[in-house]
């Protein structure tokens, strides 16, 4: 507001109506062009259509993962399925990714709930948990997605998949370790 003298008082003027509905005009819009910078690869599918060229041939994908699953001690591992190797850029340098989706859609035995210890206060009354891994149904156990990360025909990472691996979003094939395992090359 301004402060006015008119005949030796102090009084403030207020501002118009045009000025008001301006600013107003001016934080709507700046709200607004604010959320188109929400528009990069975790918002869109242009992320998934972009394709960056490799500069190194697509690997033995198949017979890398199986072989890194016979000797990993990962468990409940079950209805295996597998990605395409998708080219990407990571913080340990250019790498191909495949995913791997274990217990996907309700297929083979789900894996036991880990045990809570009996005094704790998450443990769960008795009624609303399955006693034995044999009661609870197979569509109970969620997917588990792991990341192998492939470079120069050998798996140099390999992890639980977080989200920025983009798993869930690929589409996956069935996948037998022990096939393609004893398999030459892709």
């Amino acid at each position: 507001m301004r402060v006015g003298t008119d005949s030796g008082h102090l009084r403030p003027q207020r501002r118009g109506g045009t000025e008001a509905a301006g600013a107003a005009f001016a934080i709507a819009l700046a709200a607004l062009l604010q959320g188109c910078s929400l528009g990069g690869p975790f918002f869109d599918d242009g992320f998934e259509k972009s394709r960056t060229v490799s500069s190194e041939p697509v690997p033995p994908y198949r017979k890398l993962v199986a072989d890194s699953l016979t000797r990993s001690k990962i468990p409940h591992v079950h209805a295996l399925a597998i990605s395409e190797p998708r080219w990407i850029e990571r913080i340990g340098g250019p790498a191909w990714i495949v995913c791997v989706r274990s217990g996907a859609e309700g297929h083979g035995t789900p894996p036991a709930p880990p045990p809570v210890p009996a005094g704790s206060a998450a443990a769960a009354p008795a009624a609303t948990m399955p006693a034995t891994t044999a009661e609870a149904s197979a569509d109970d156990t969620p997917a588990v997605y792991y990341a192998y990360f492939i470079k120069q025909a050998a798996i140099v990472d390999t992890r639980t998949a977080v989200g920025t691996d983009r798993c869930v979003h690929q589409t996956f094939s069935p996948f037998d370790p022990a096939v393609a395992a004893a398999a030459d090359d892709e």
